[in-house]
């Protein structure tokens, strides 16, 4: 089902929001590239930069998996690309049990995008790193400093 339209300013851009279409359950997938690695090969990990939001005010970036099913598509191939060669995948709850805002953030080029608010400290994007699973594994790469 269709989410309803984000809210938006006077300008047109979407304001942070947590979006009650977005459920508890659904799954937020976040999709890591190259930028986002540390480490030799060999005791490569994502970094906490991988799970802060953008310079610019728009939230980090996710894709709403639950919006890509109901297109008929493989989440999985859909988030994969040449730059984004692996992801990682919240619930809903884990990141608003976080005090985080959770919306729906459509691009023309990818109208599954949602995007998450708020995220402030190192000490929080650690935790979601610690809290996040895979979705599309990075070969070779920990979630954490451990592998």
């Amino acid at each position: 089902m269709p989410l309803q339209p984000p809210p938006l300013d006077a300008d047109g851009n979407v304001v942070p929001h947590d979006h009650d279409g977005i459920l508890a359950d659904d799954i937020l997938i976040r999709r890591i590239s190259e930028q986002h690695i540390l480490g030799p090969e060999g005791s490569r990990r994502i970094s906490t930069m991988a799970f802060q939001g953008s310079s610019d005010g728009t939230g980090m970036s996710v894709d709403i998996e639950k919006l890509i099913r109901e297109a008929m598509l493989d989440p999985a191939t859909f988030v994969t690309t040449e730059e984004y060669f692996c992801s990682v995948q919240f619930k809903t709850a884990q990141i608003r049990a976080e005090a985080l805002q959770v919306g729906y953030y459509p691009l023309v080029e990818n109208p599954y995008h949602g995007a998450v608010w708020g995220i402030g400290s190192k000490g929080q994007r650690n935790r979601l790193r610690r809290m996040a699973q895979w979705f599309v594994e990075g070969i070779g790469i920990a979630l954490n400093d451990a592998a």
